[in-house]
Formats: C-alpha cells, sequence, structure tokens
C-alpha cells in the first residue's frame, strides 16, 4: 500500500512539472521571429525583414565580442559577447517601412540591414 501511494505521489509531482502557465506565455512570448549569425566576416542573412513588434537574436558564432550599431548611431548599440546571443526587439512602432543599417564596430565592413513593415 506504501508502495502504491509512493508511486501515486511521484507521478503527480511529474504531472505538476509539466503542465505549462498560460499567464506567461501572450502571444508567444519573447521567441524570436529572425536569427542573425555575427561570424568573422559577415552577418548571415545580411538582411532581415521584420513586421512590427518582431524581433531578432542575433548570435554570435566567434570566440570575441561584437558591438553592433545603427549606422545612425542612435536607434540601436548592441554588445554581443563571445559565443552568446542577444534578443532585440526594435520598440518603436511604425506606420510605414523603414530600414535600419547597421554594422560591426569592431569590423566596419560587417554591415547588414533590418526592414521592418507595419
Amino acid at each position: 500500500m506504501k508502495r502504491l501511494l509512493f508511486v501515486v505521489v511521484i507521478a503527480a509531482g511529474f504531472l505538476a512539472g509539466c503542465s505549462e502557465d498560460e499567464s506567461n506565455n501572450i502571444g508567444g512570448g519573447q521567441l524570436p521571429a529572425k536569427y542573425i549569425f555575427v561570424d568573422d566576416s559577415t552577418f548571415s542573412p545580411i538582411e532581415v525583414n521584420l513586421v512590427n513588434g518582431g524581433a531578432v537574436q542575433f548570435v554570435n558564432r566567434t570566440a570575441v565580442a561584437h558591438t553592433l550599431m545603427s549606422n545612425d548611431s542612435n536607434t540601436f548599440e548592441i554588445v554581443l559577447p563571445p559565443l552568446m546571443s542577444v534578443y532585440f526587439r526594435p520598440d518603436t512602432v511604425i506606420s510605414s517601412a523603414i530600414s535600419l543599417p547597421y554594422h560591426c564596430v569592431e569590423h566596419p565592413i560587417k554591415q547588414g540591414l533590418i526592414t521592418i513593415q507595419p
């Protein structure tokens, strides 16, 4: 009898641990729509299209840090640690398409473009 009770309690614990908390998963949470990989000499892909509210996950596949900055130096500046990733969601709500050209501060030849559609 004790063995059966023990099995039931363990099974209930597993089932409770597998349930999903819906209150924290509004609209898919912060799952990025696009990935941009930072390699030694390029961004991949070079161009990314987002819709309003979309996001990018920058993934650094190198052993050195990179600073990603919008070409206007005002829209964003992201420090990307070695072999890490950073989530970025533009906080501007737009009514017409905009383009955000950006570059790597340490390697200015590395350039990319994020286009946001309304």
